[in-house]
């Protein structure tokens, strides 16, 4: 899929693509290295989302969640 956001970019098109980096401790390392990979050509926005009234909320900080959405444009103002 991230090979495929690559073309939809370089063919002139936009994409915004929601996904997790971290989740219970454990990172999404493919993710994480094509972020850096392409730090200087697509945008990384946190979404802070708040899931206290989910039957999958965790107590613990250390198994926080880290939403992001990653677009090939800017976000907001």
């Amino acid at each position: 899929m991230l090979e495929l956001l690559e073309t939809v970019d370089s063919a002139g098109h936009l994409f915004a693509l929601s996904n997790v980096l971290e989740c219970g401790g454990k990172k999404n390392e493919i993710l994480s290295h094509w972020l850096f990979l392409h730090r200087d050509r697509f945008q990384l926005t946190d979404l802070i989302m708040d899931y206290s009234n989910s039957n999958y909320h965790r107590n613990s900080r250390a198994e926080l969640t880290r939403e992001v959405l990653i677009t090939n444009y800017k976000v907001g103002g």
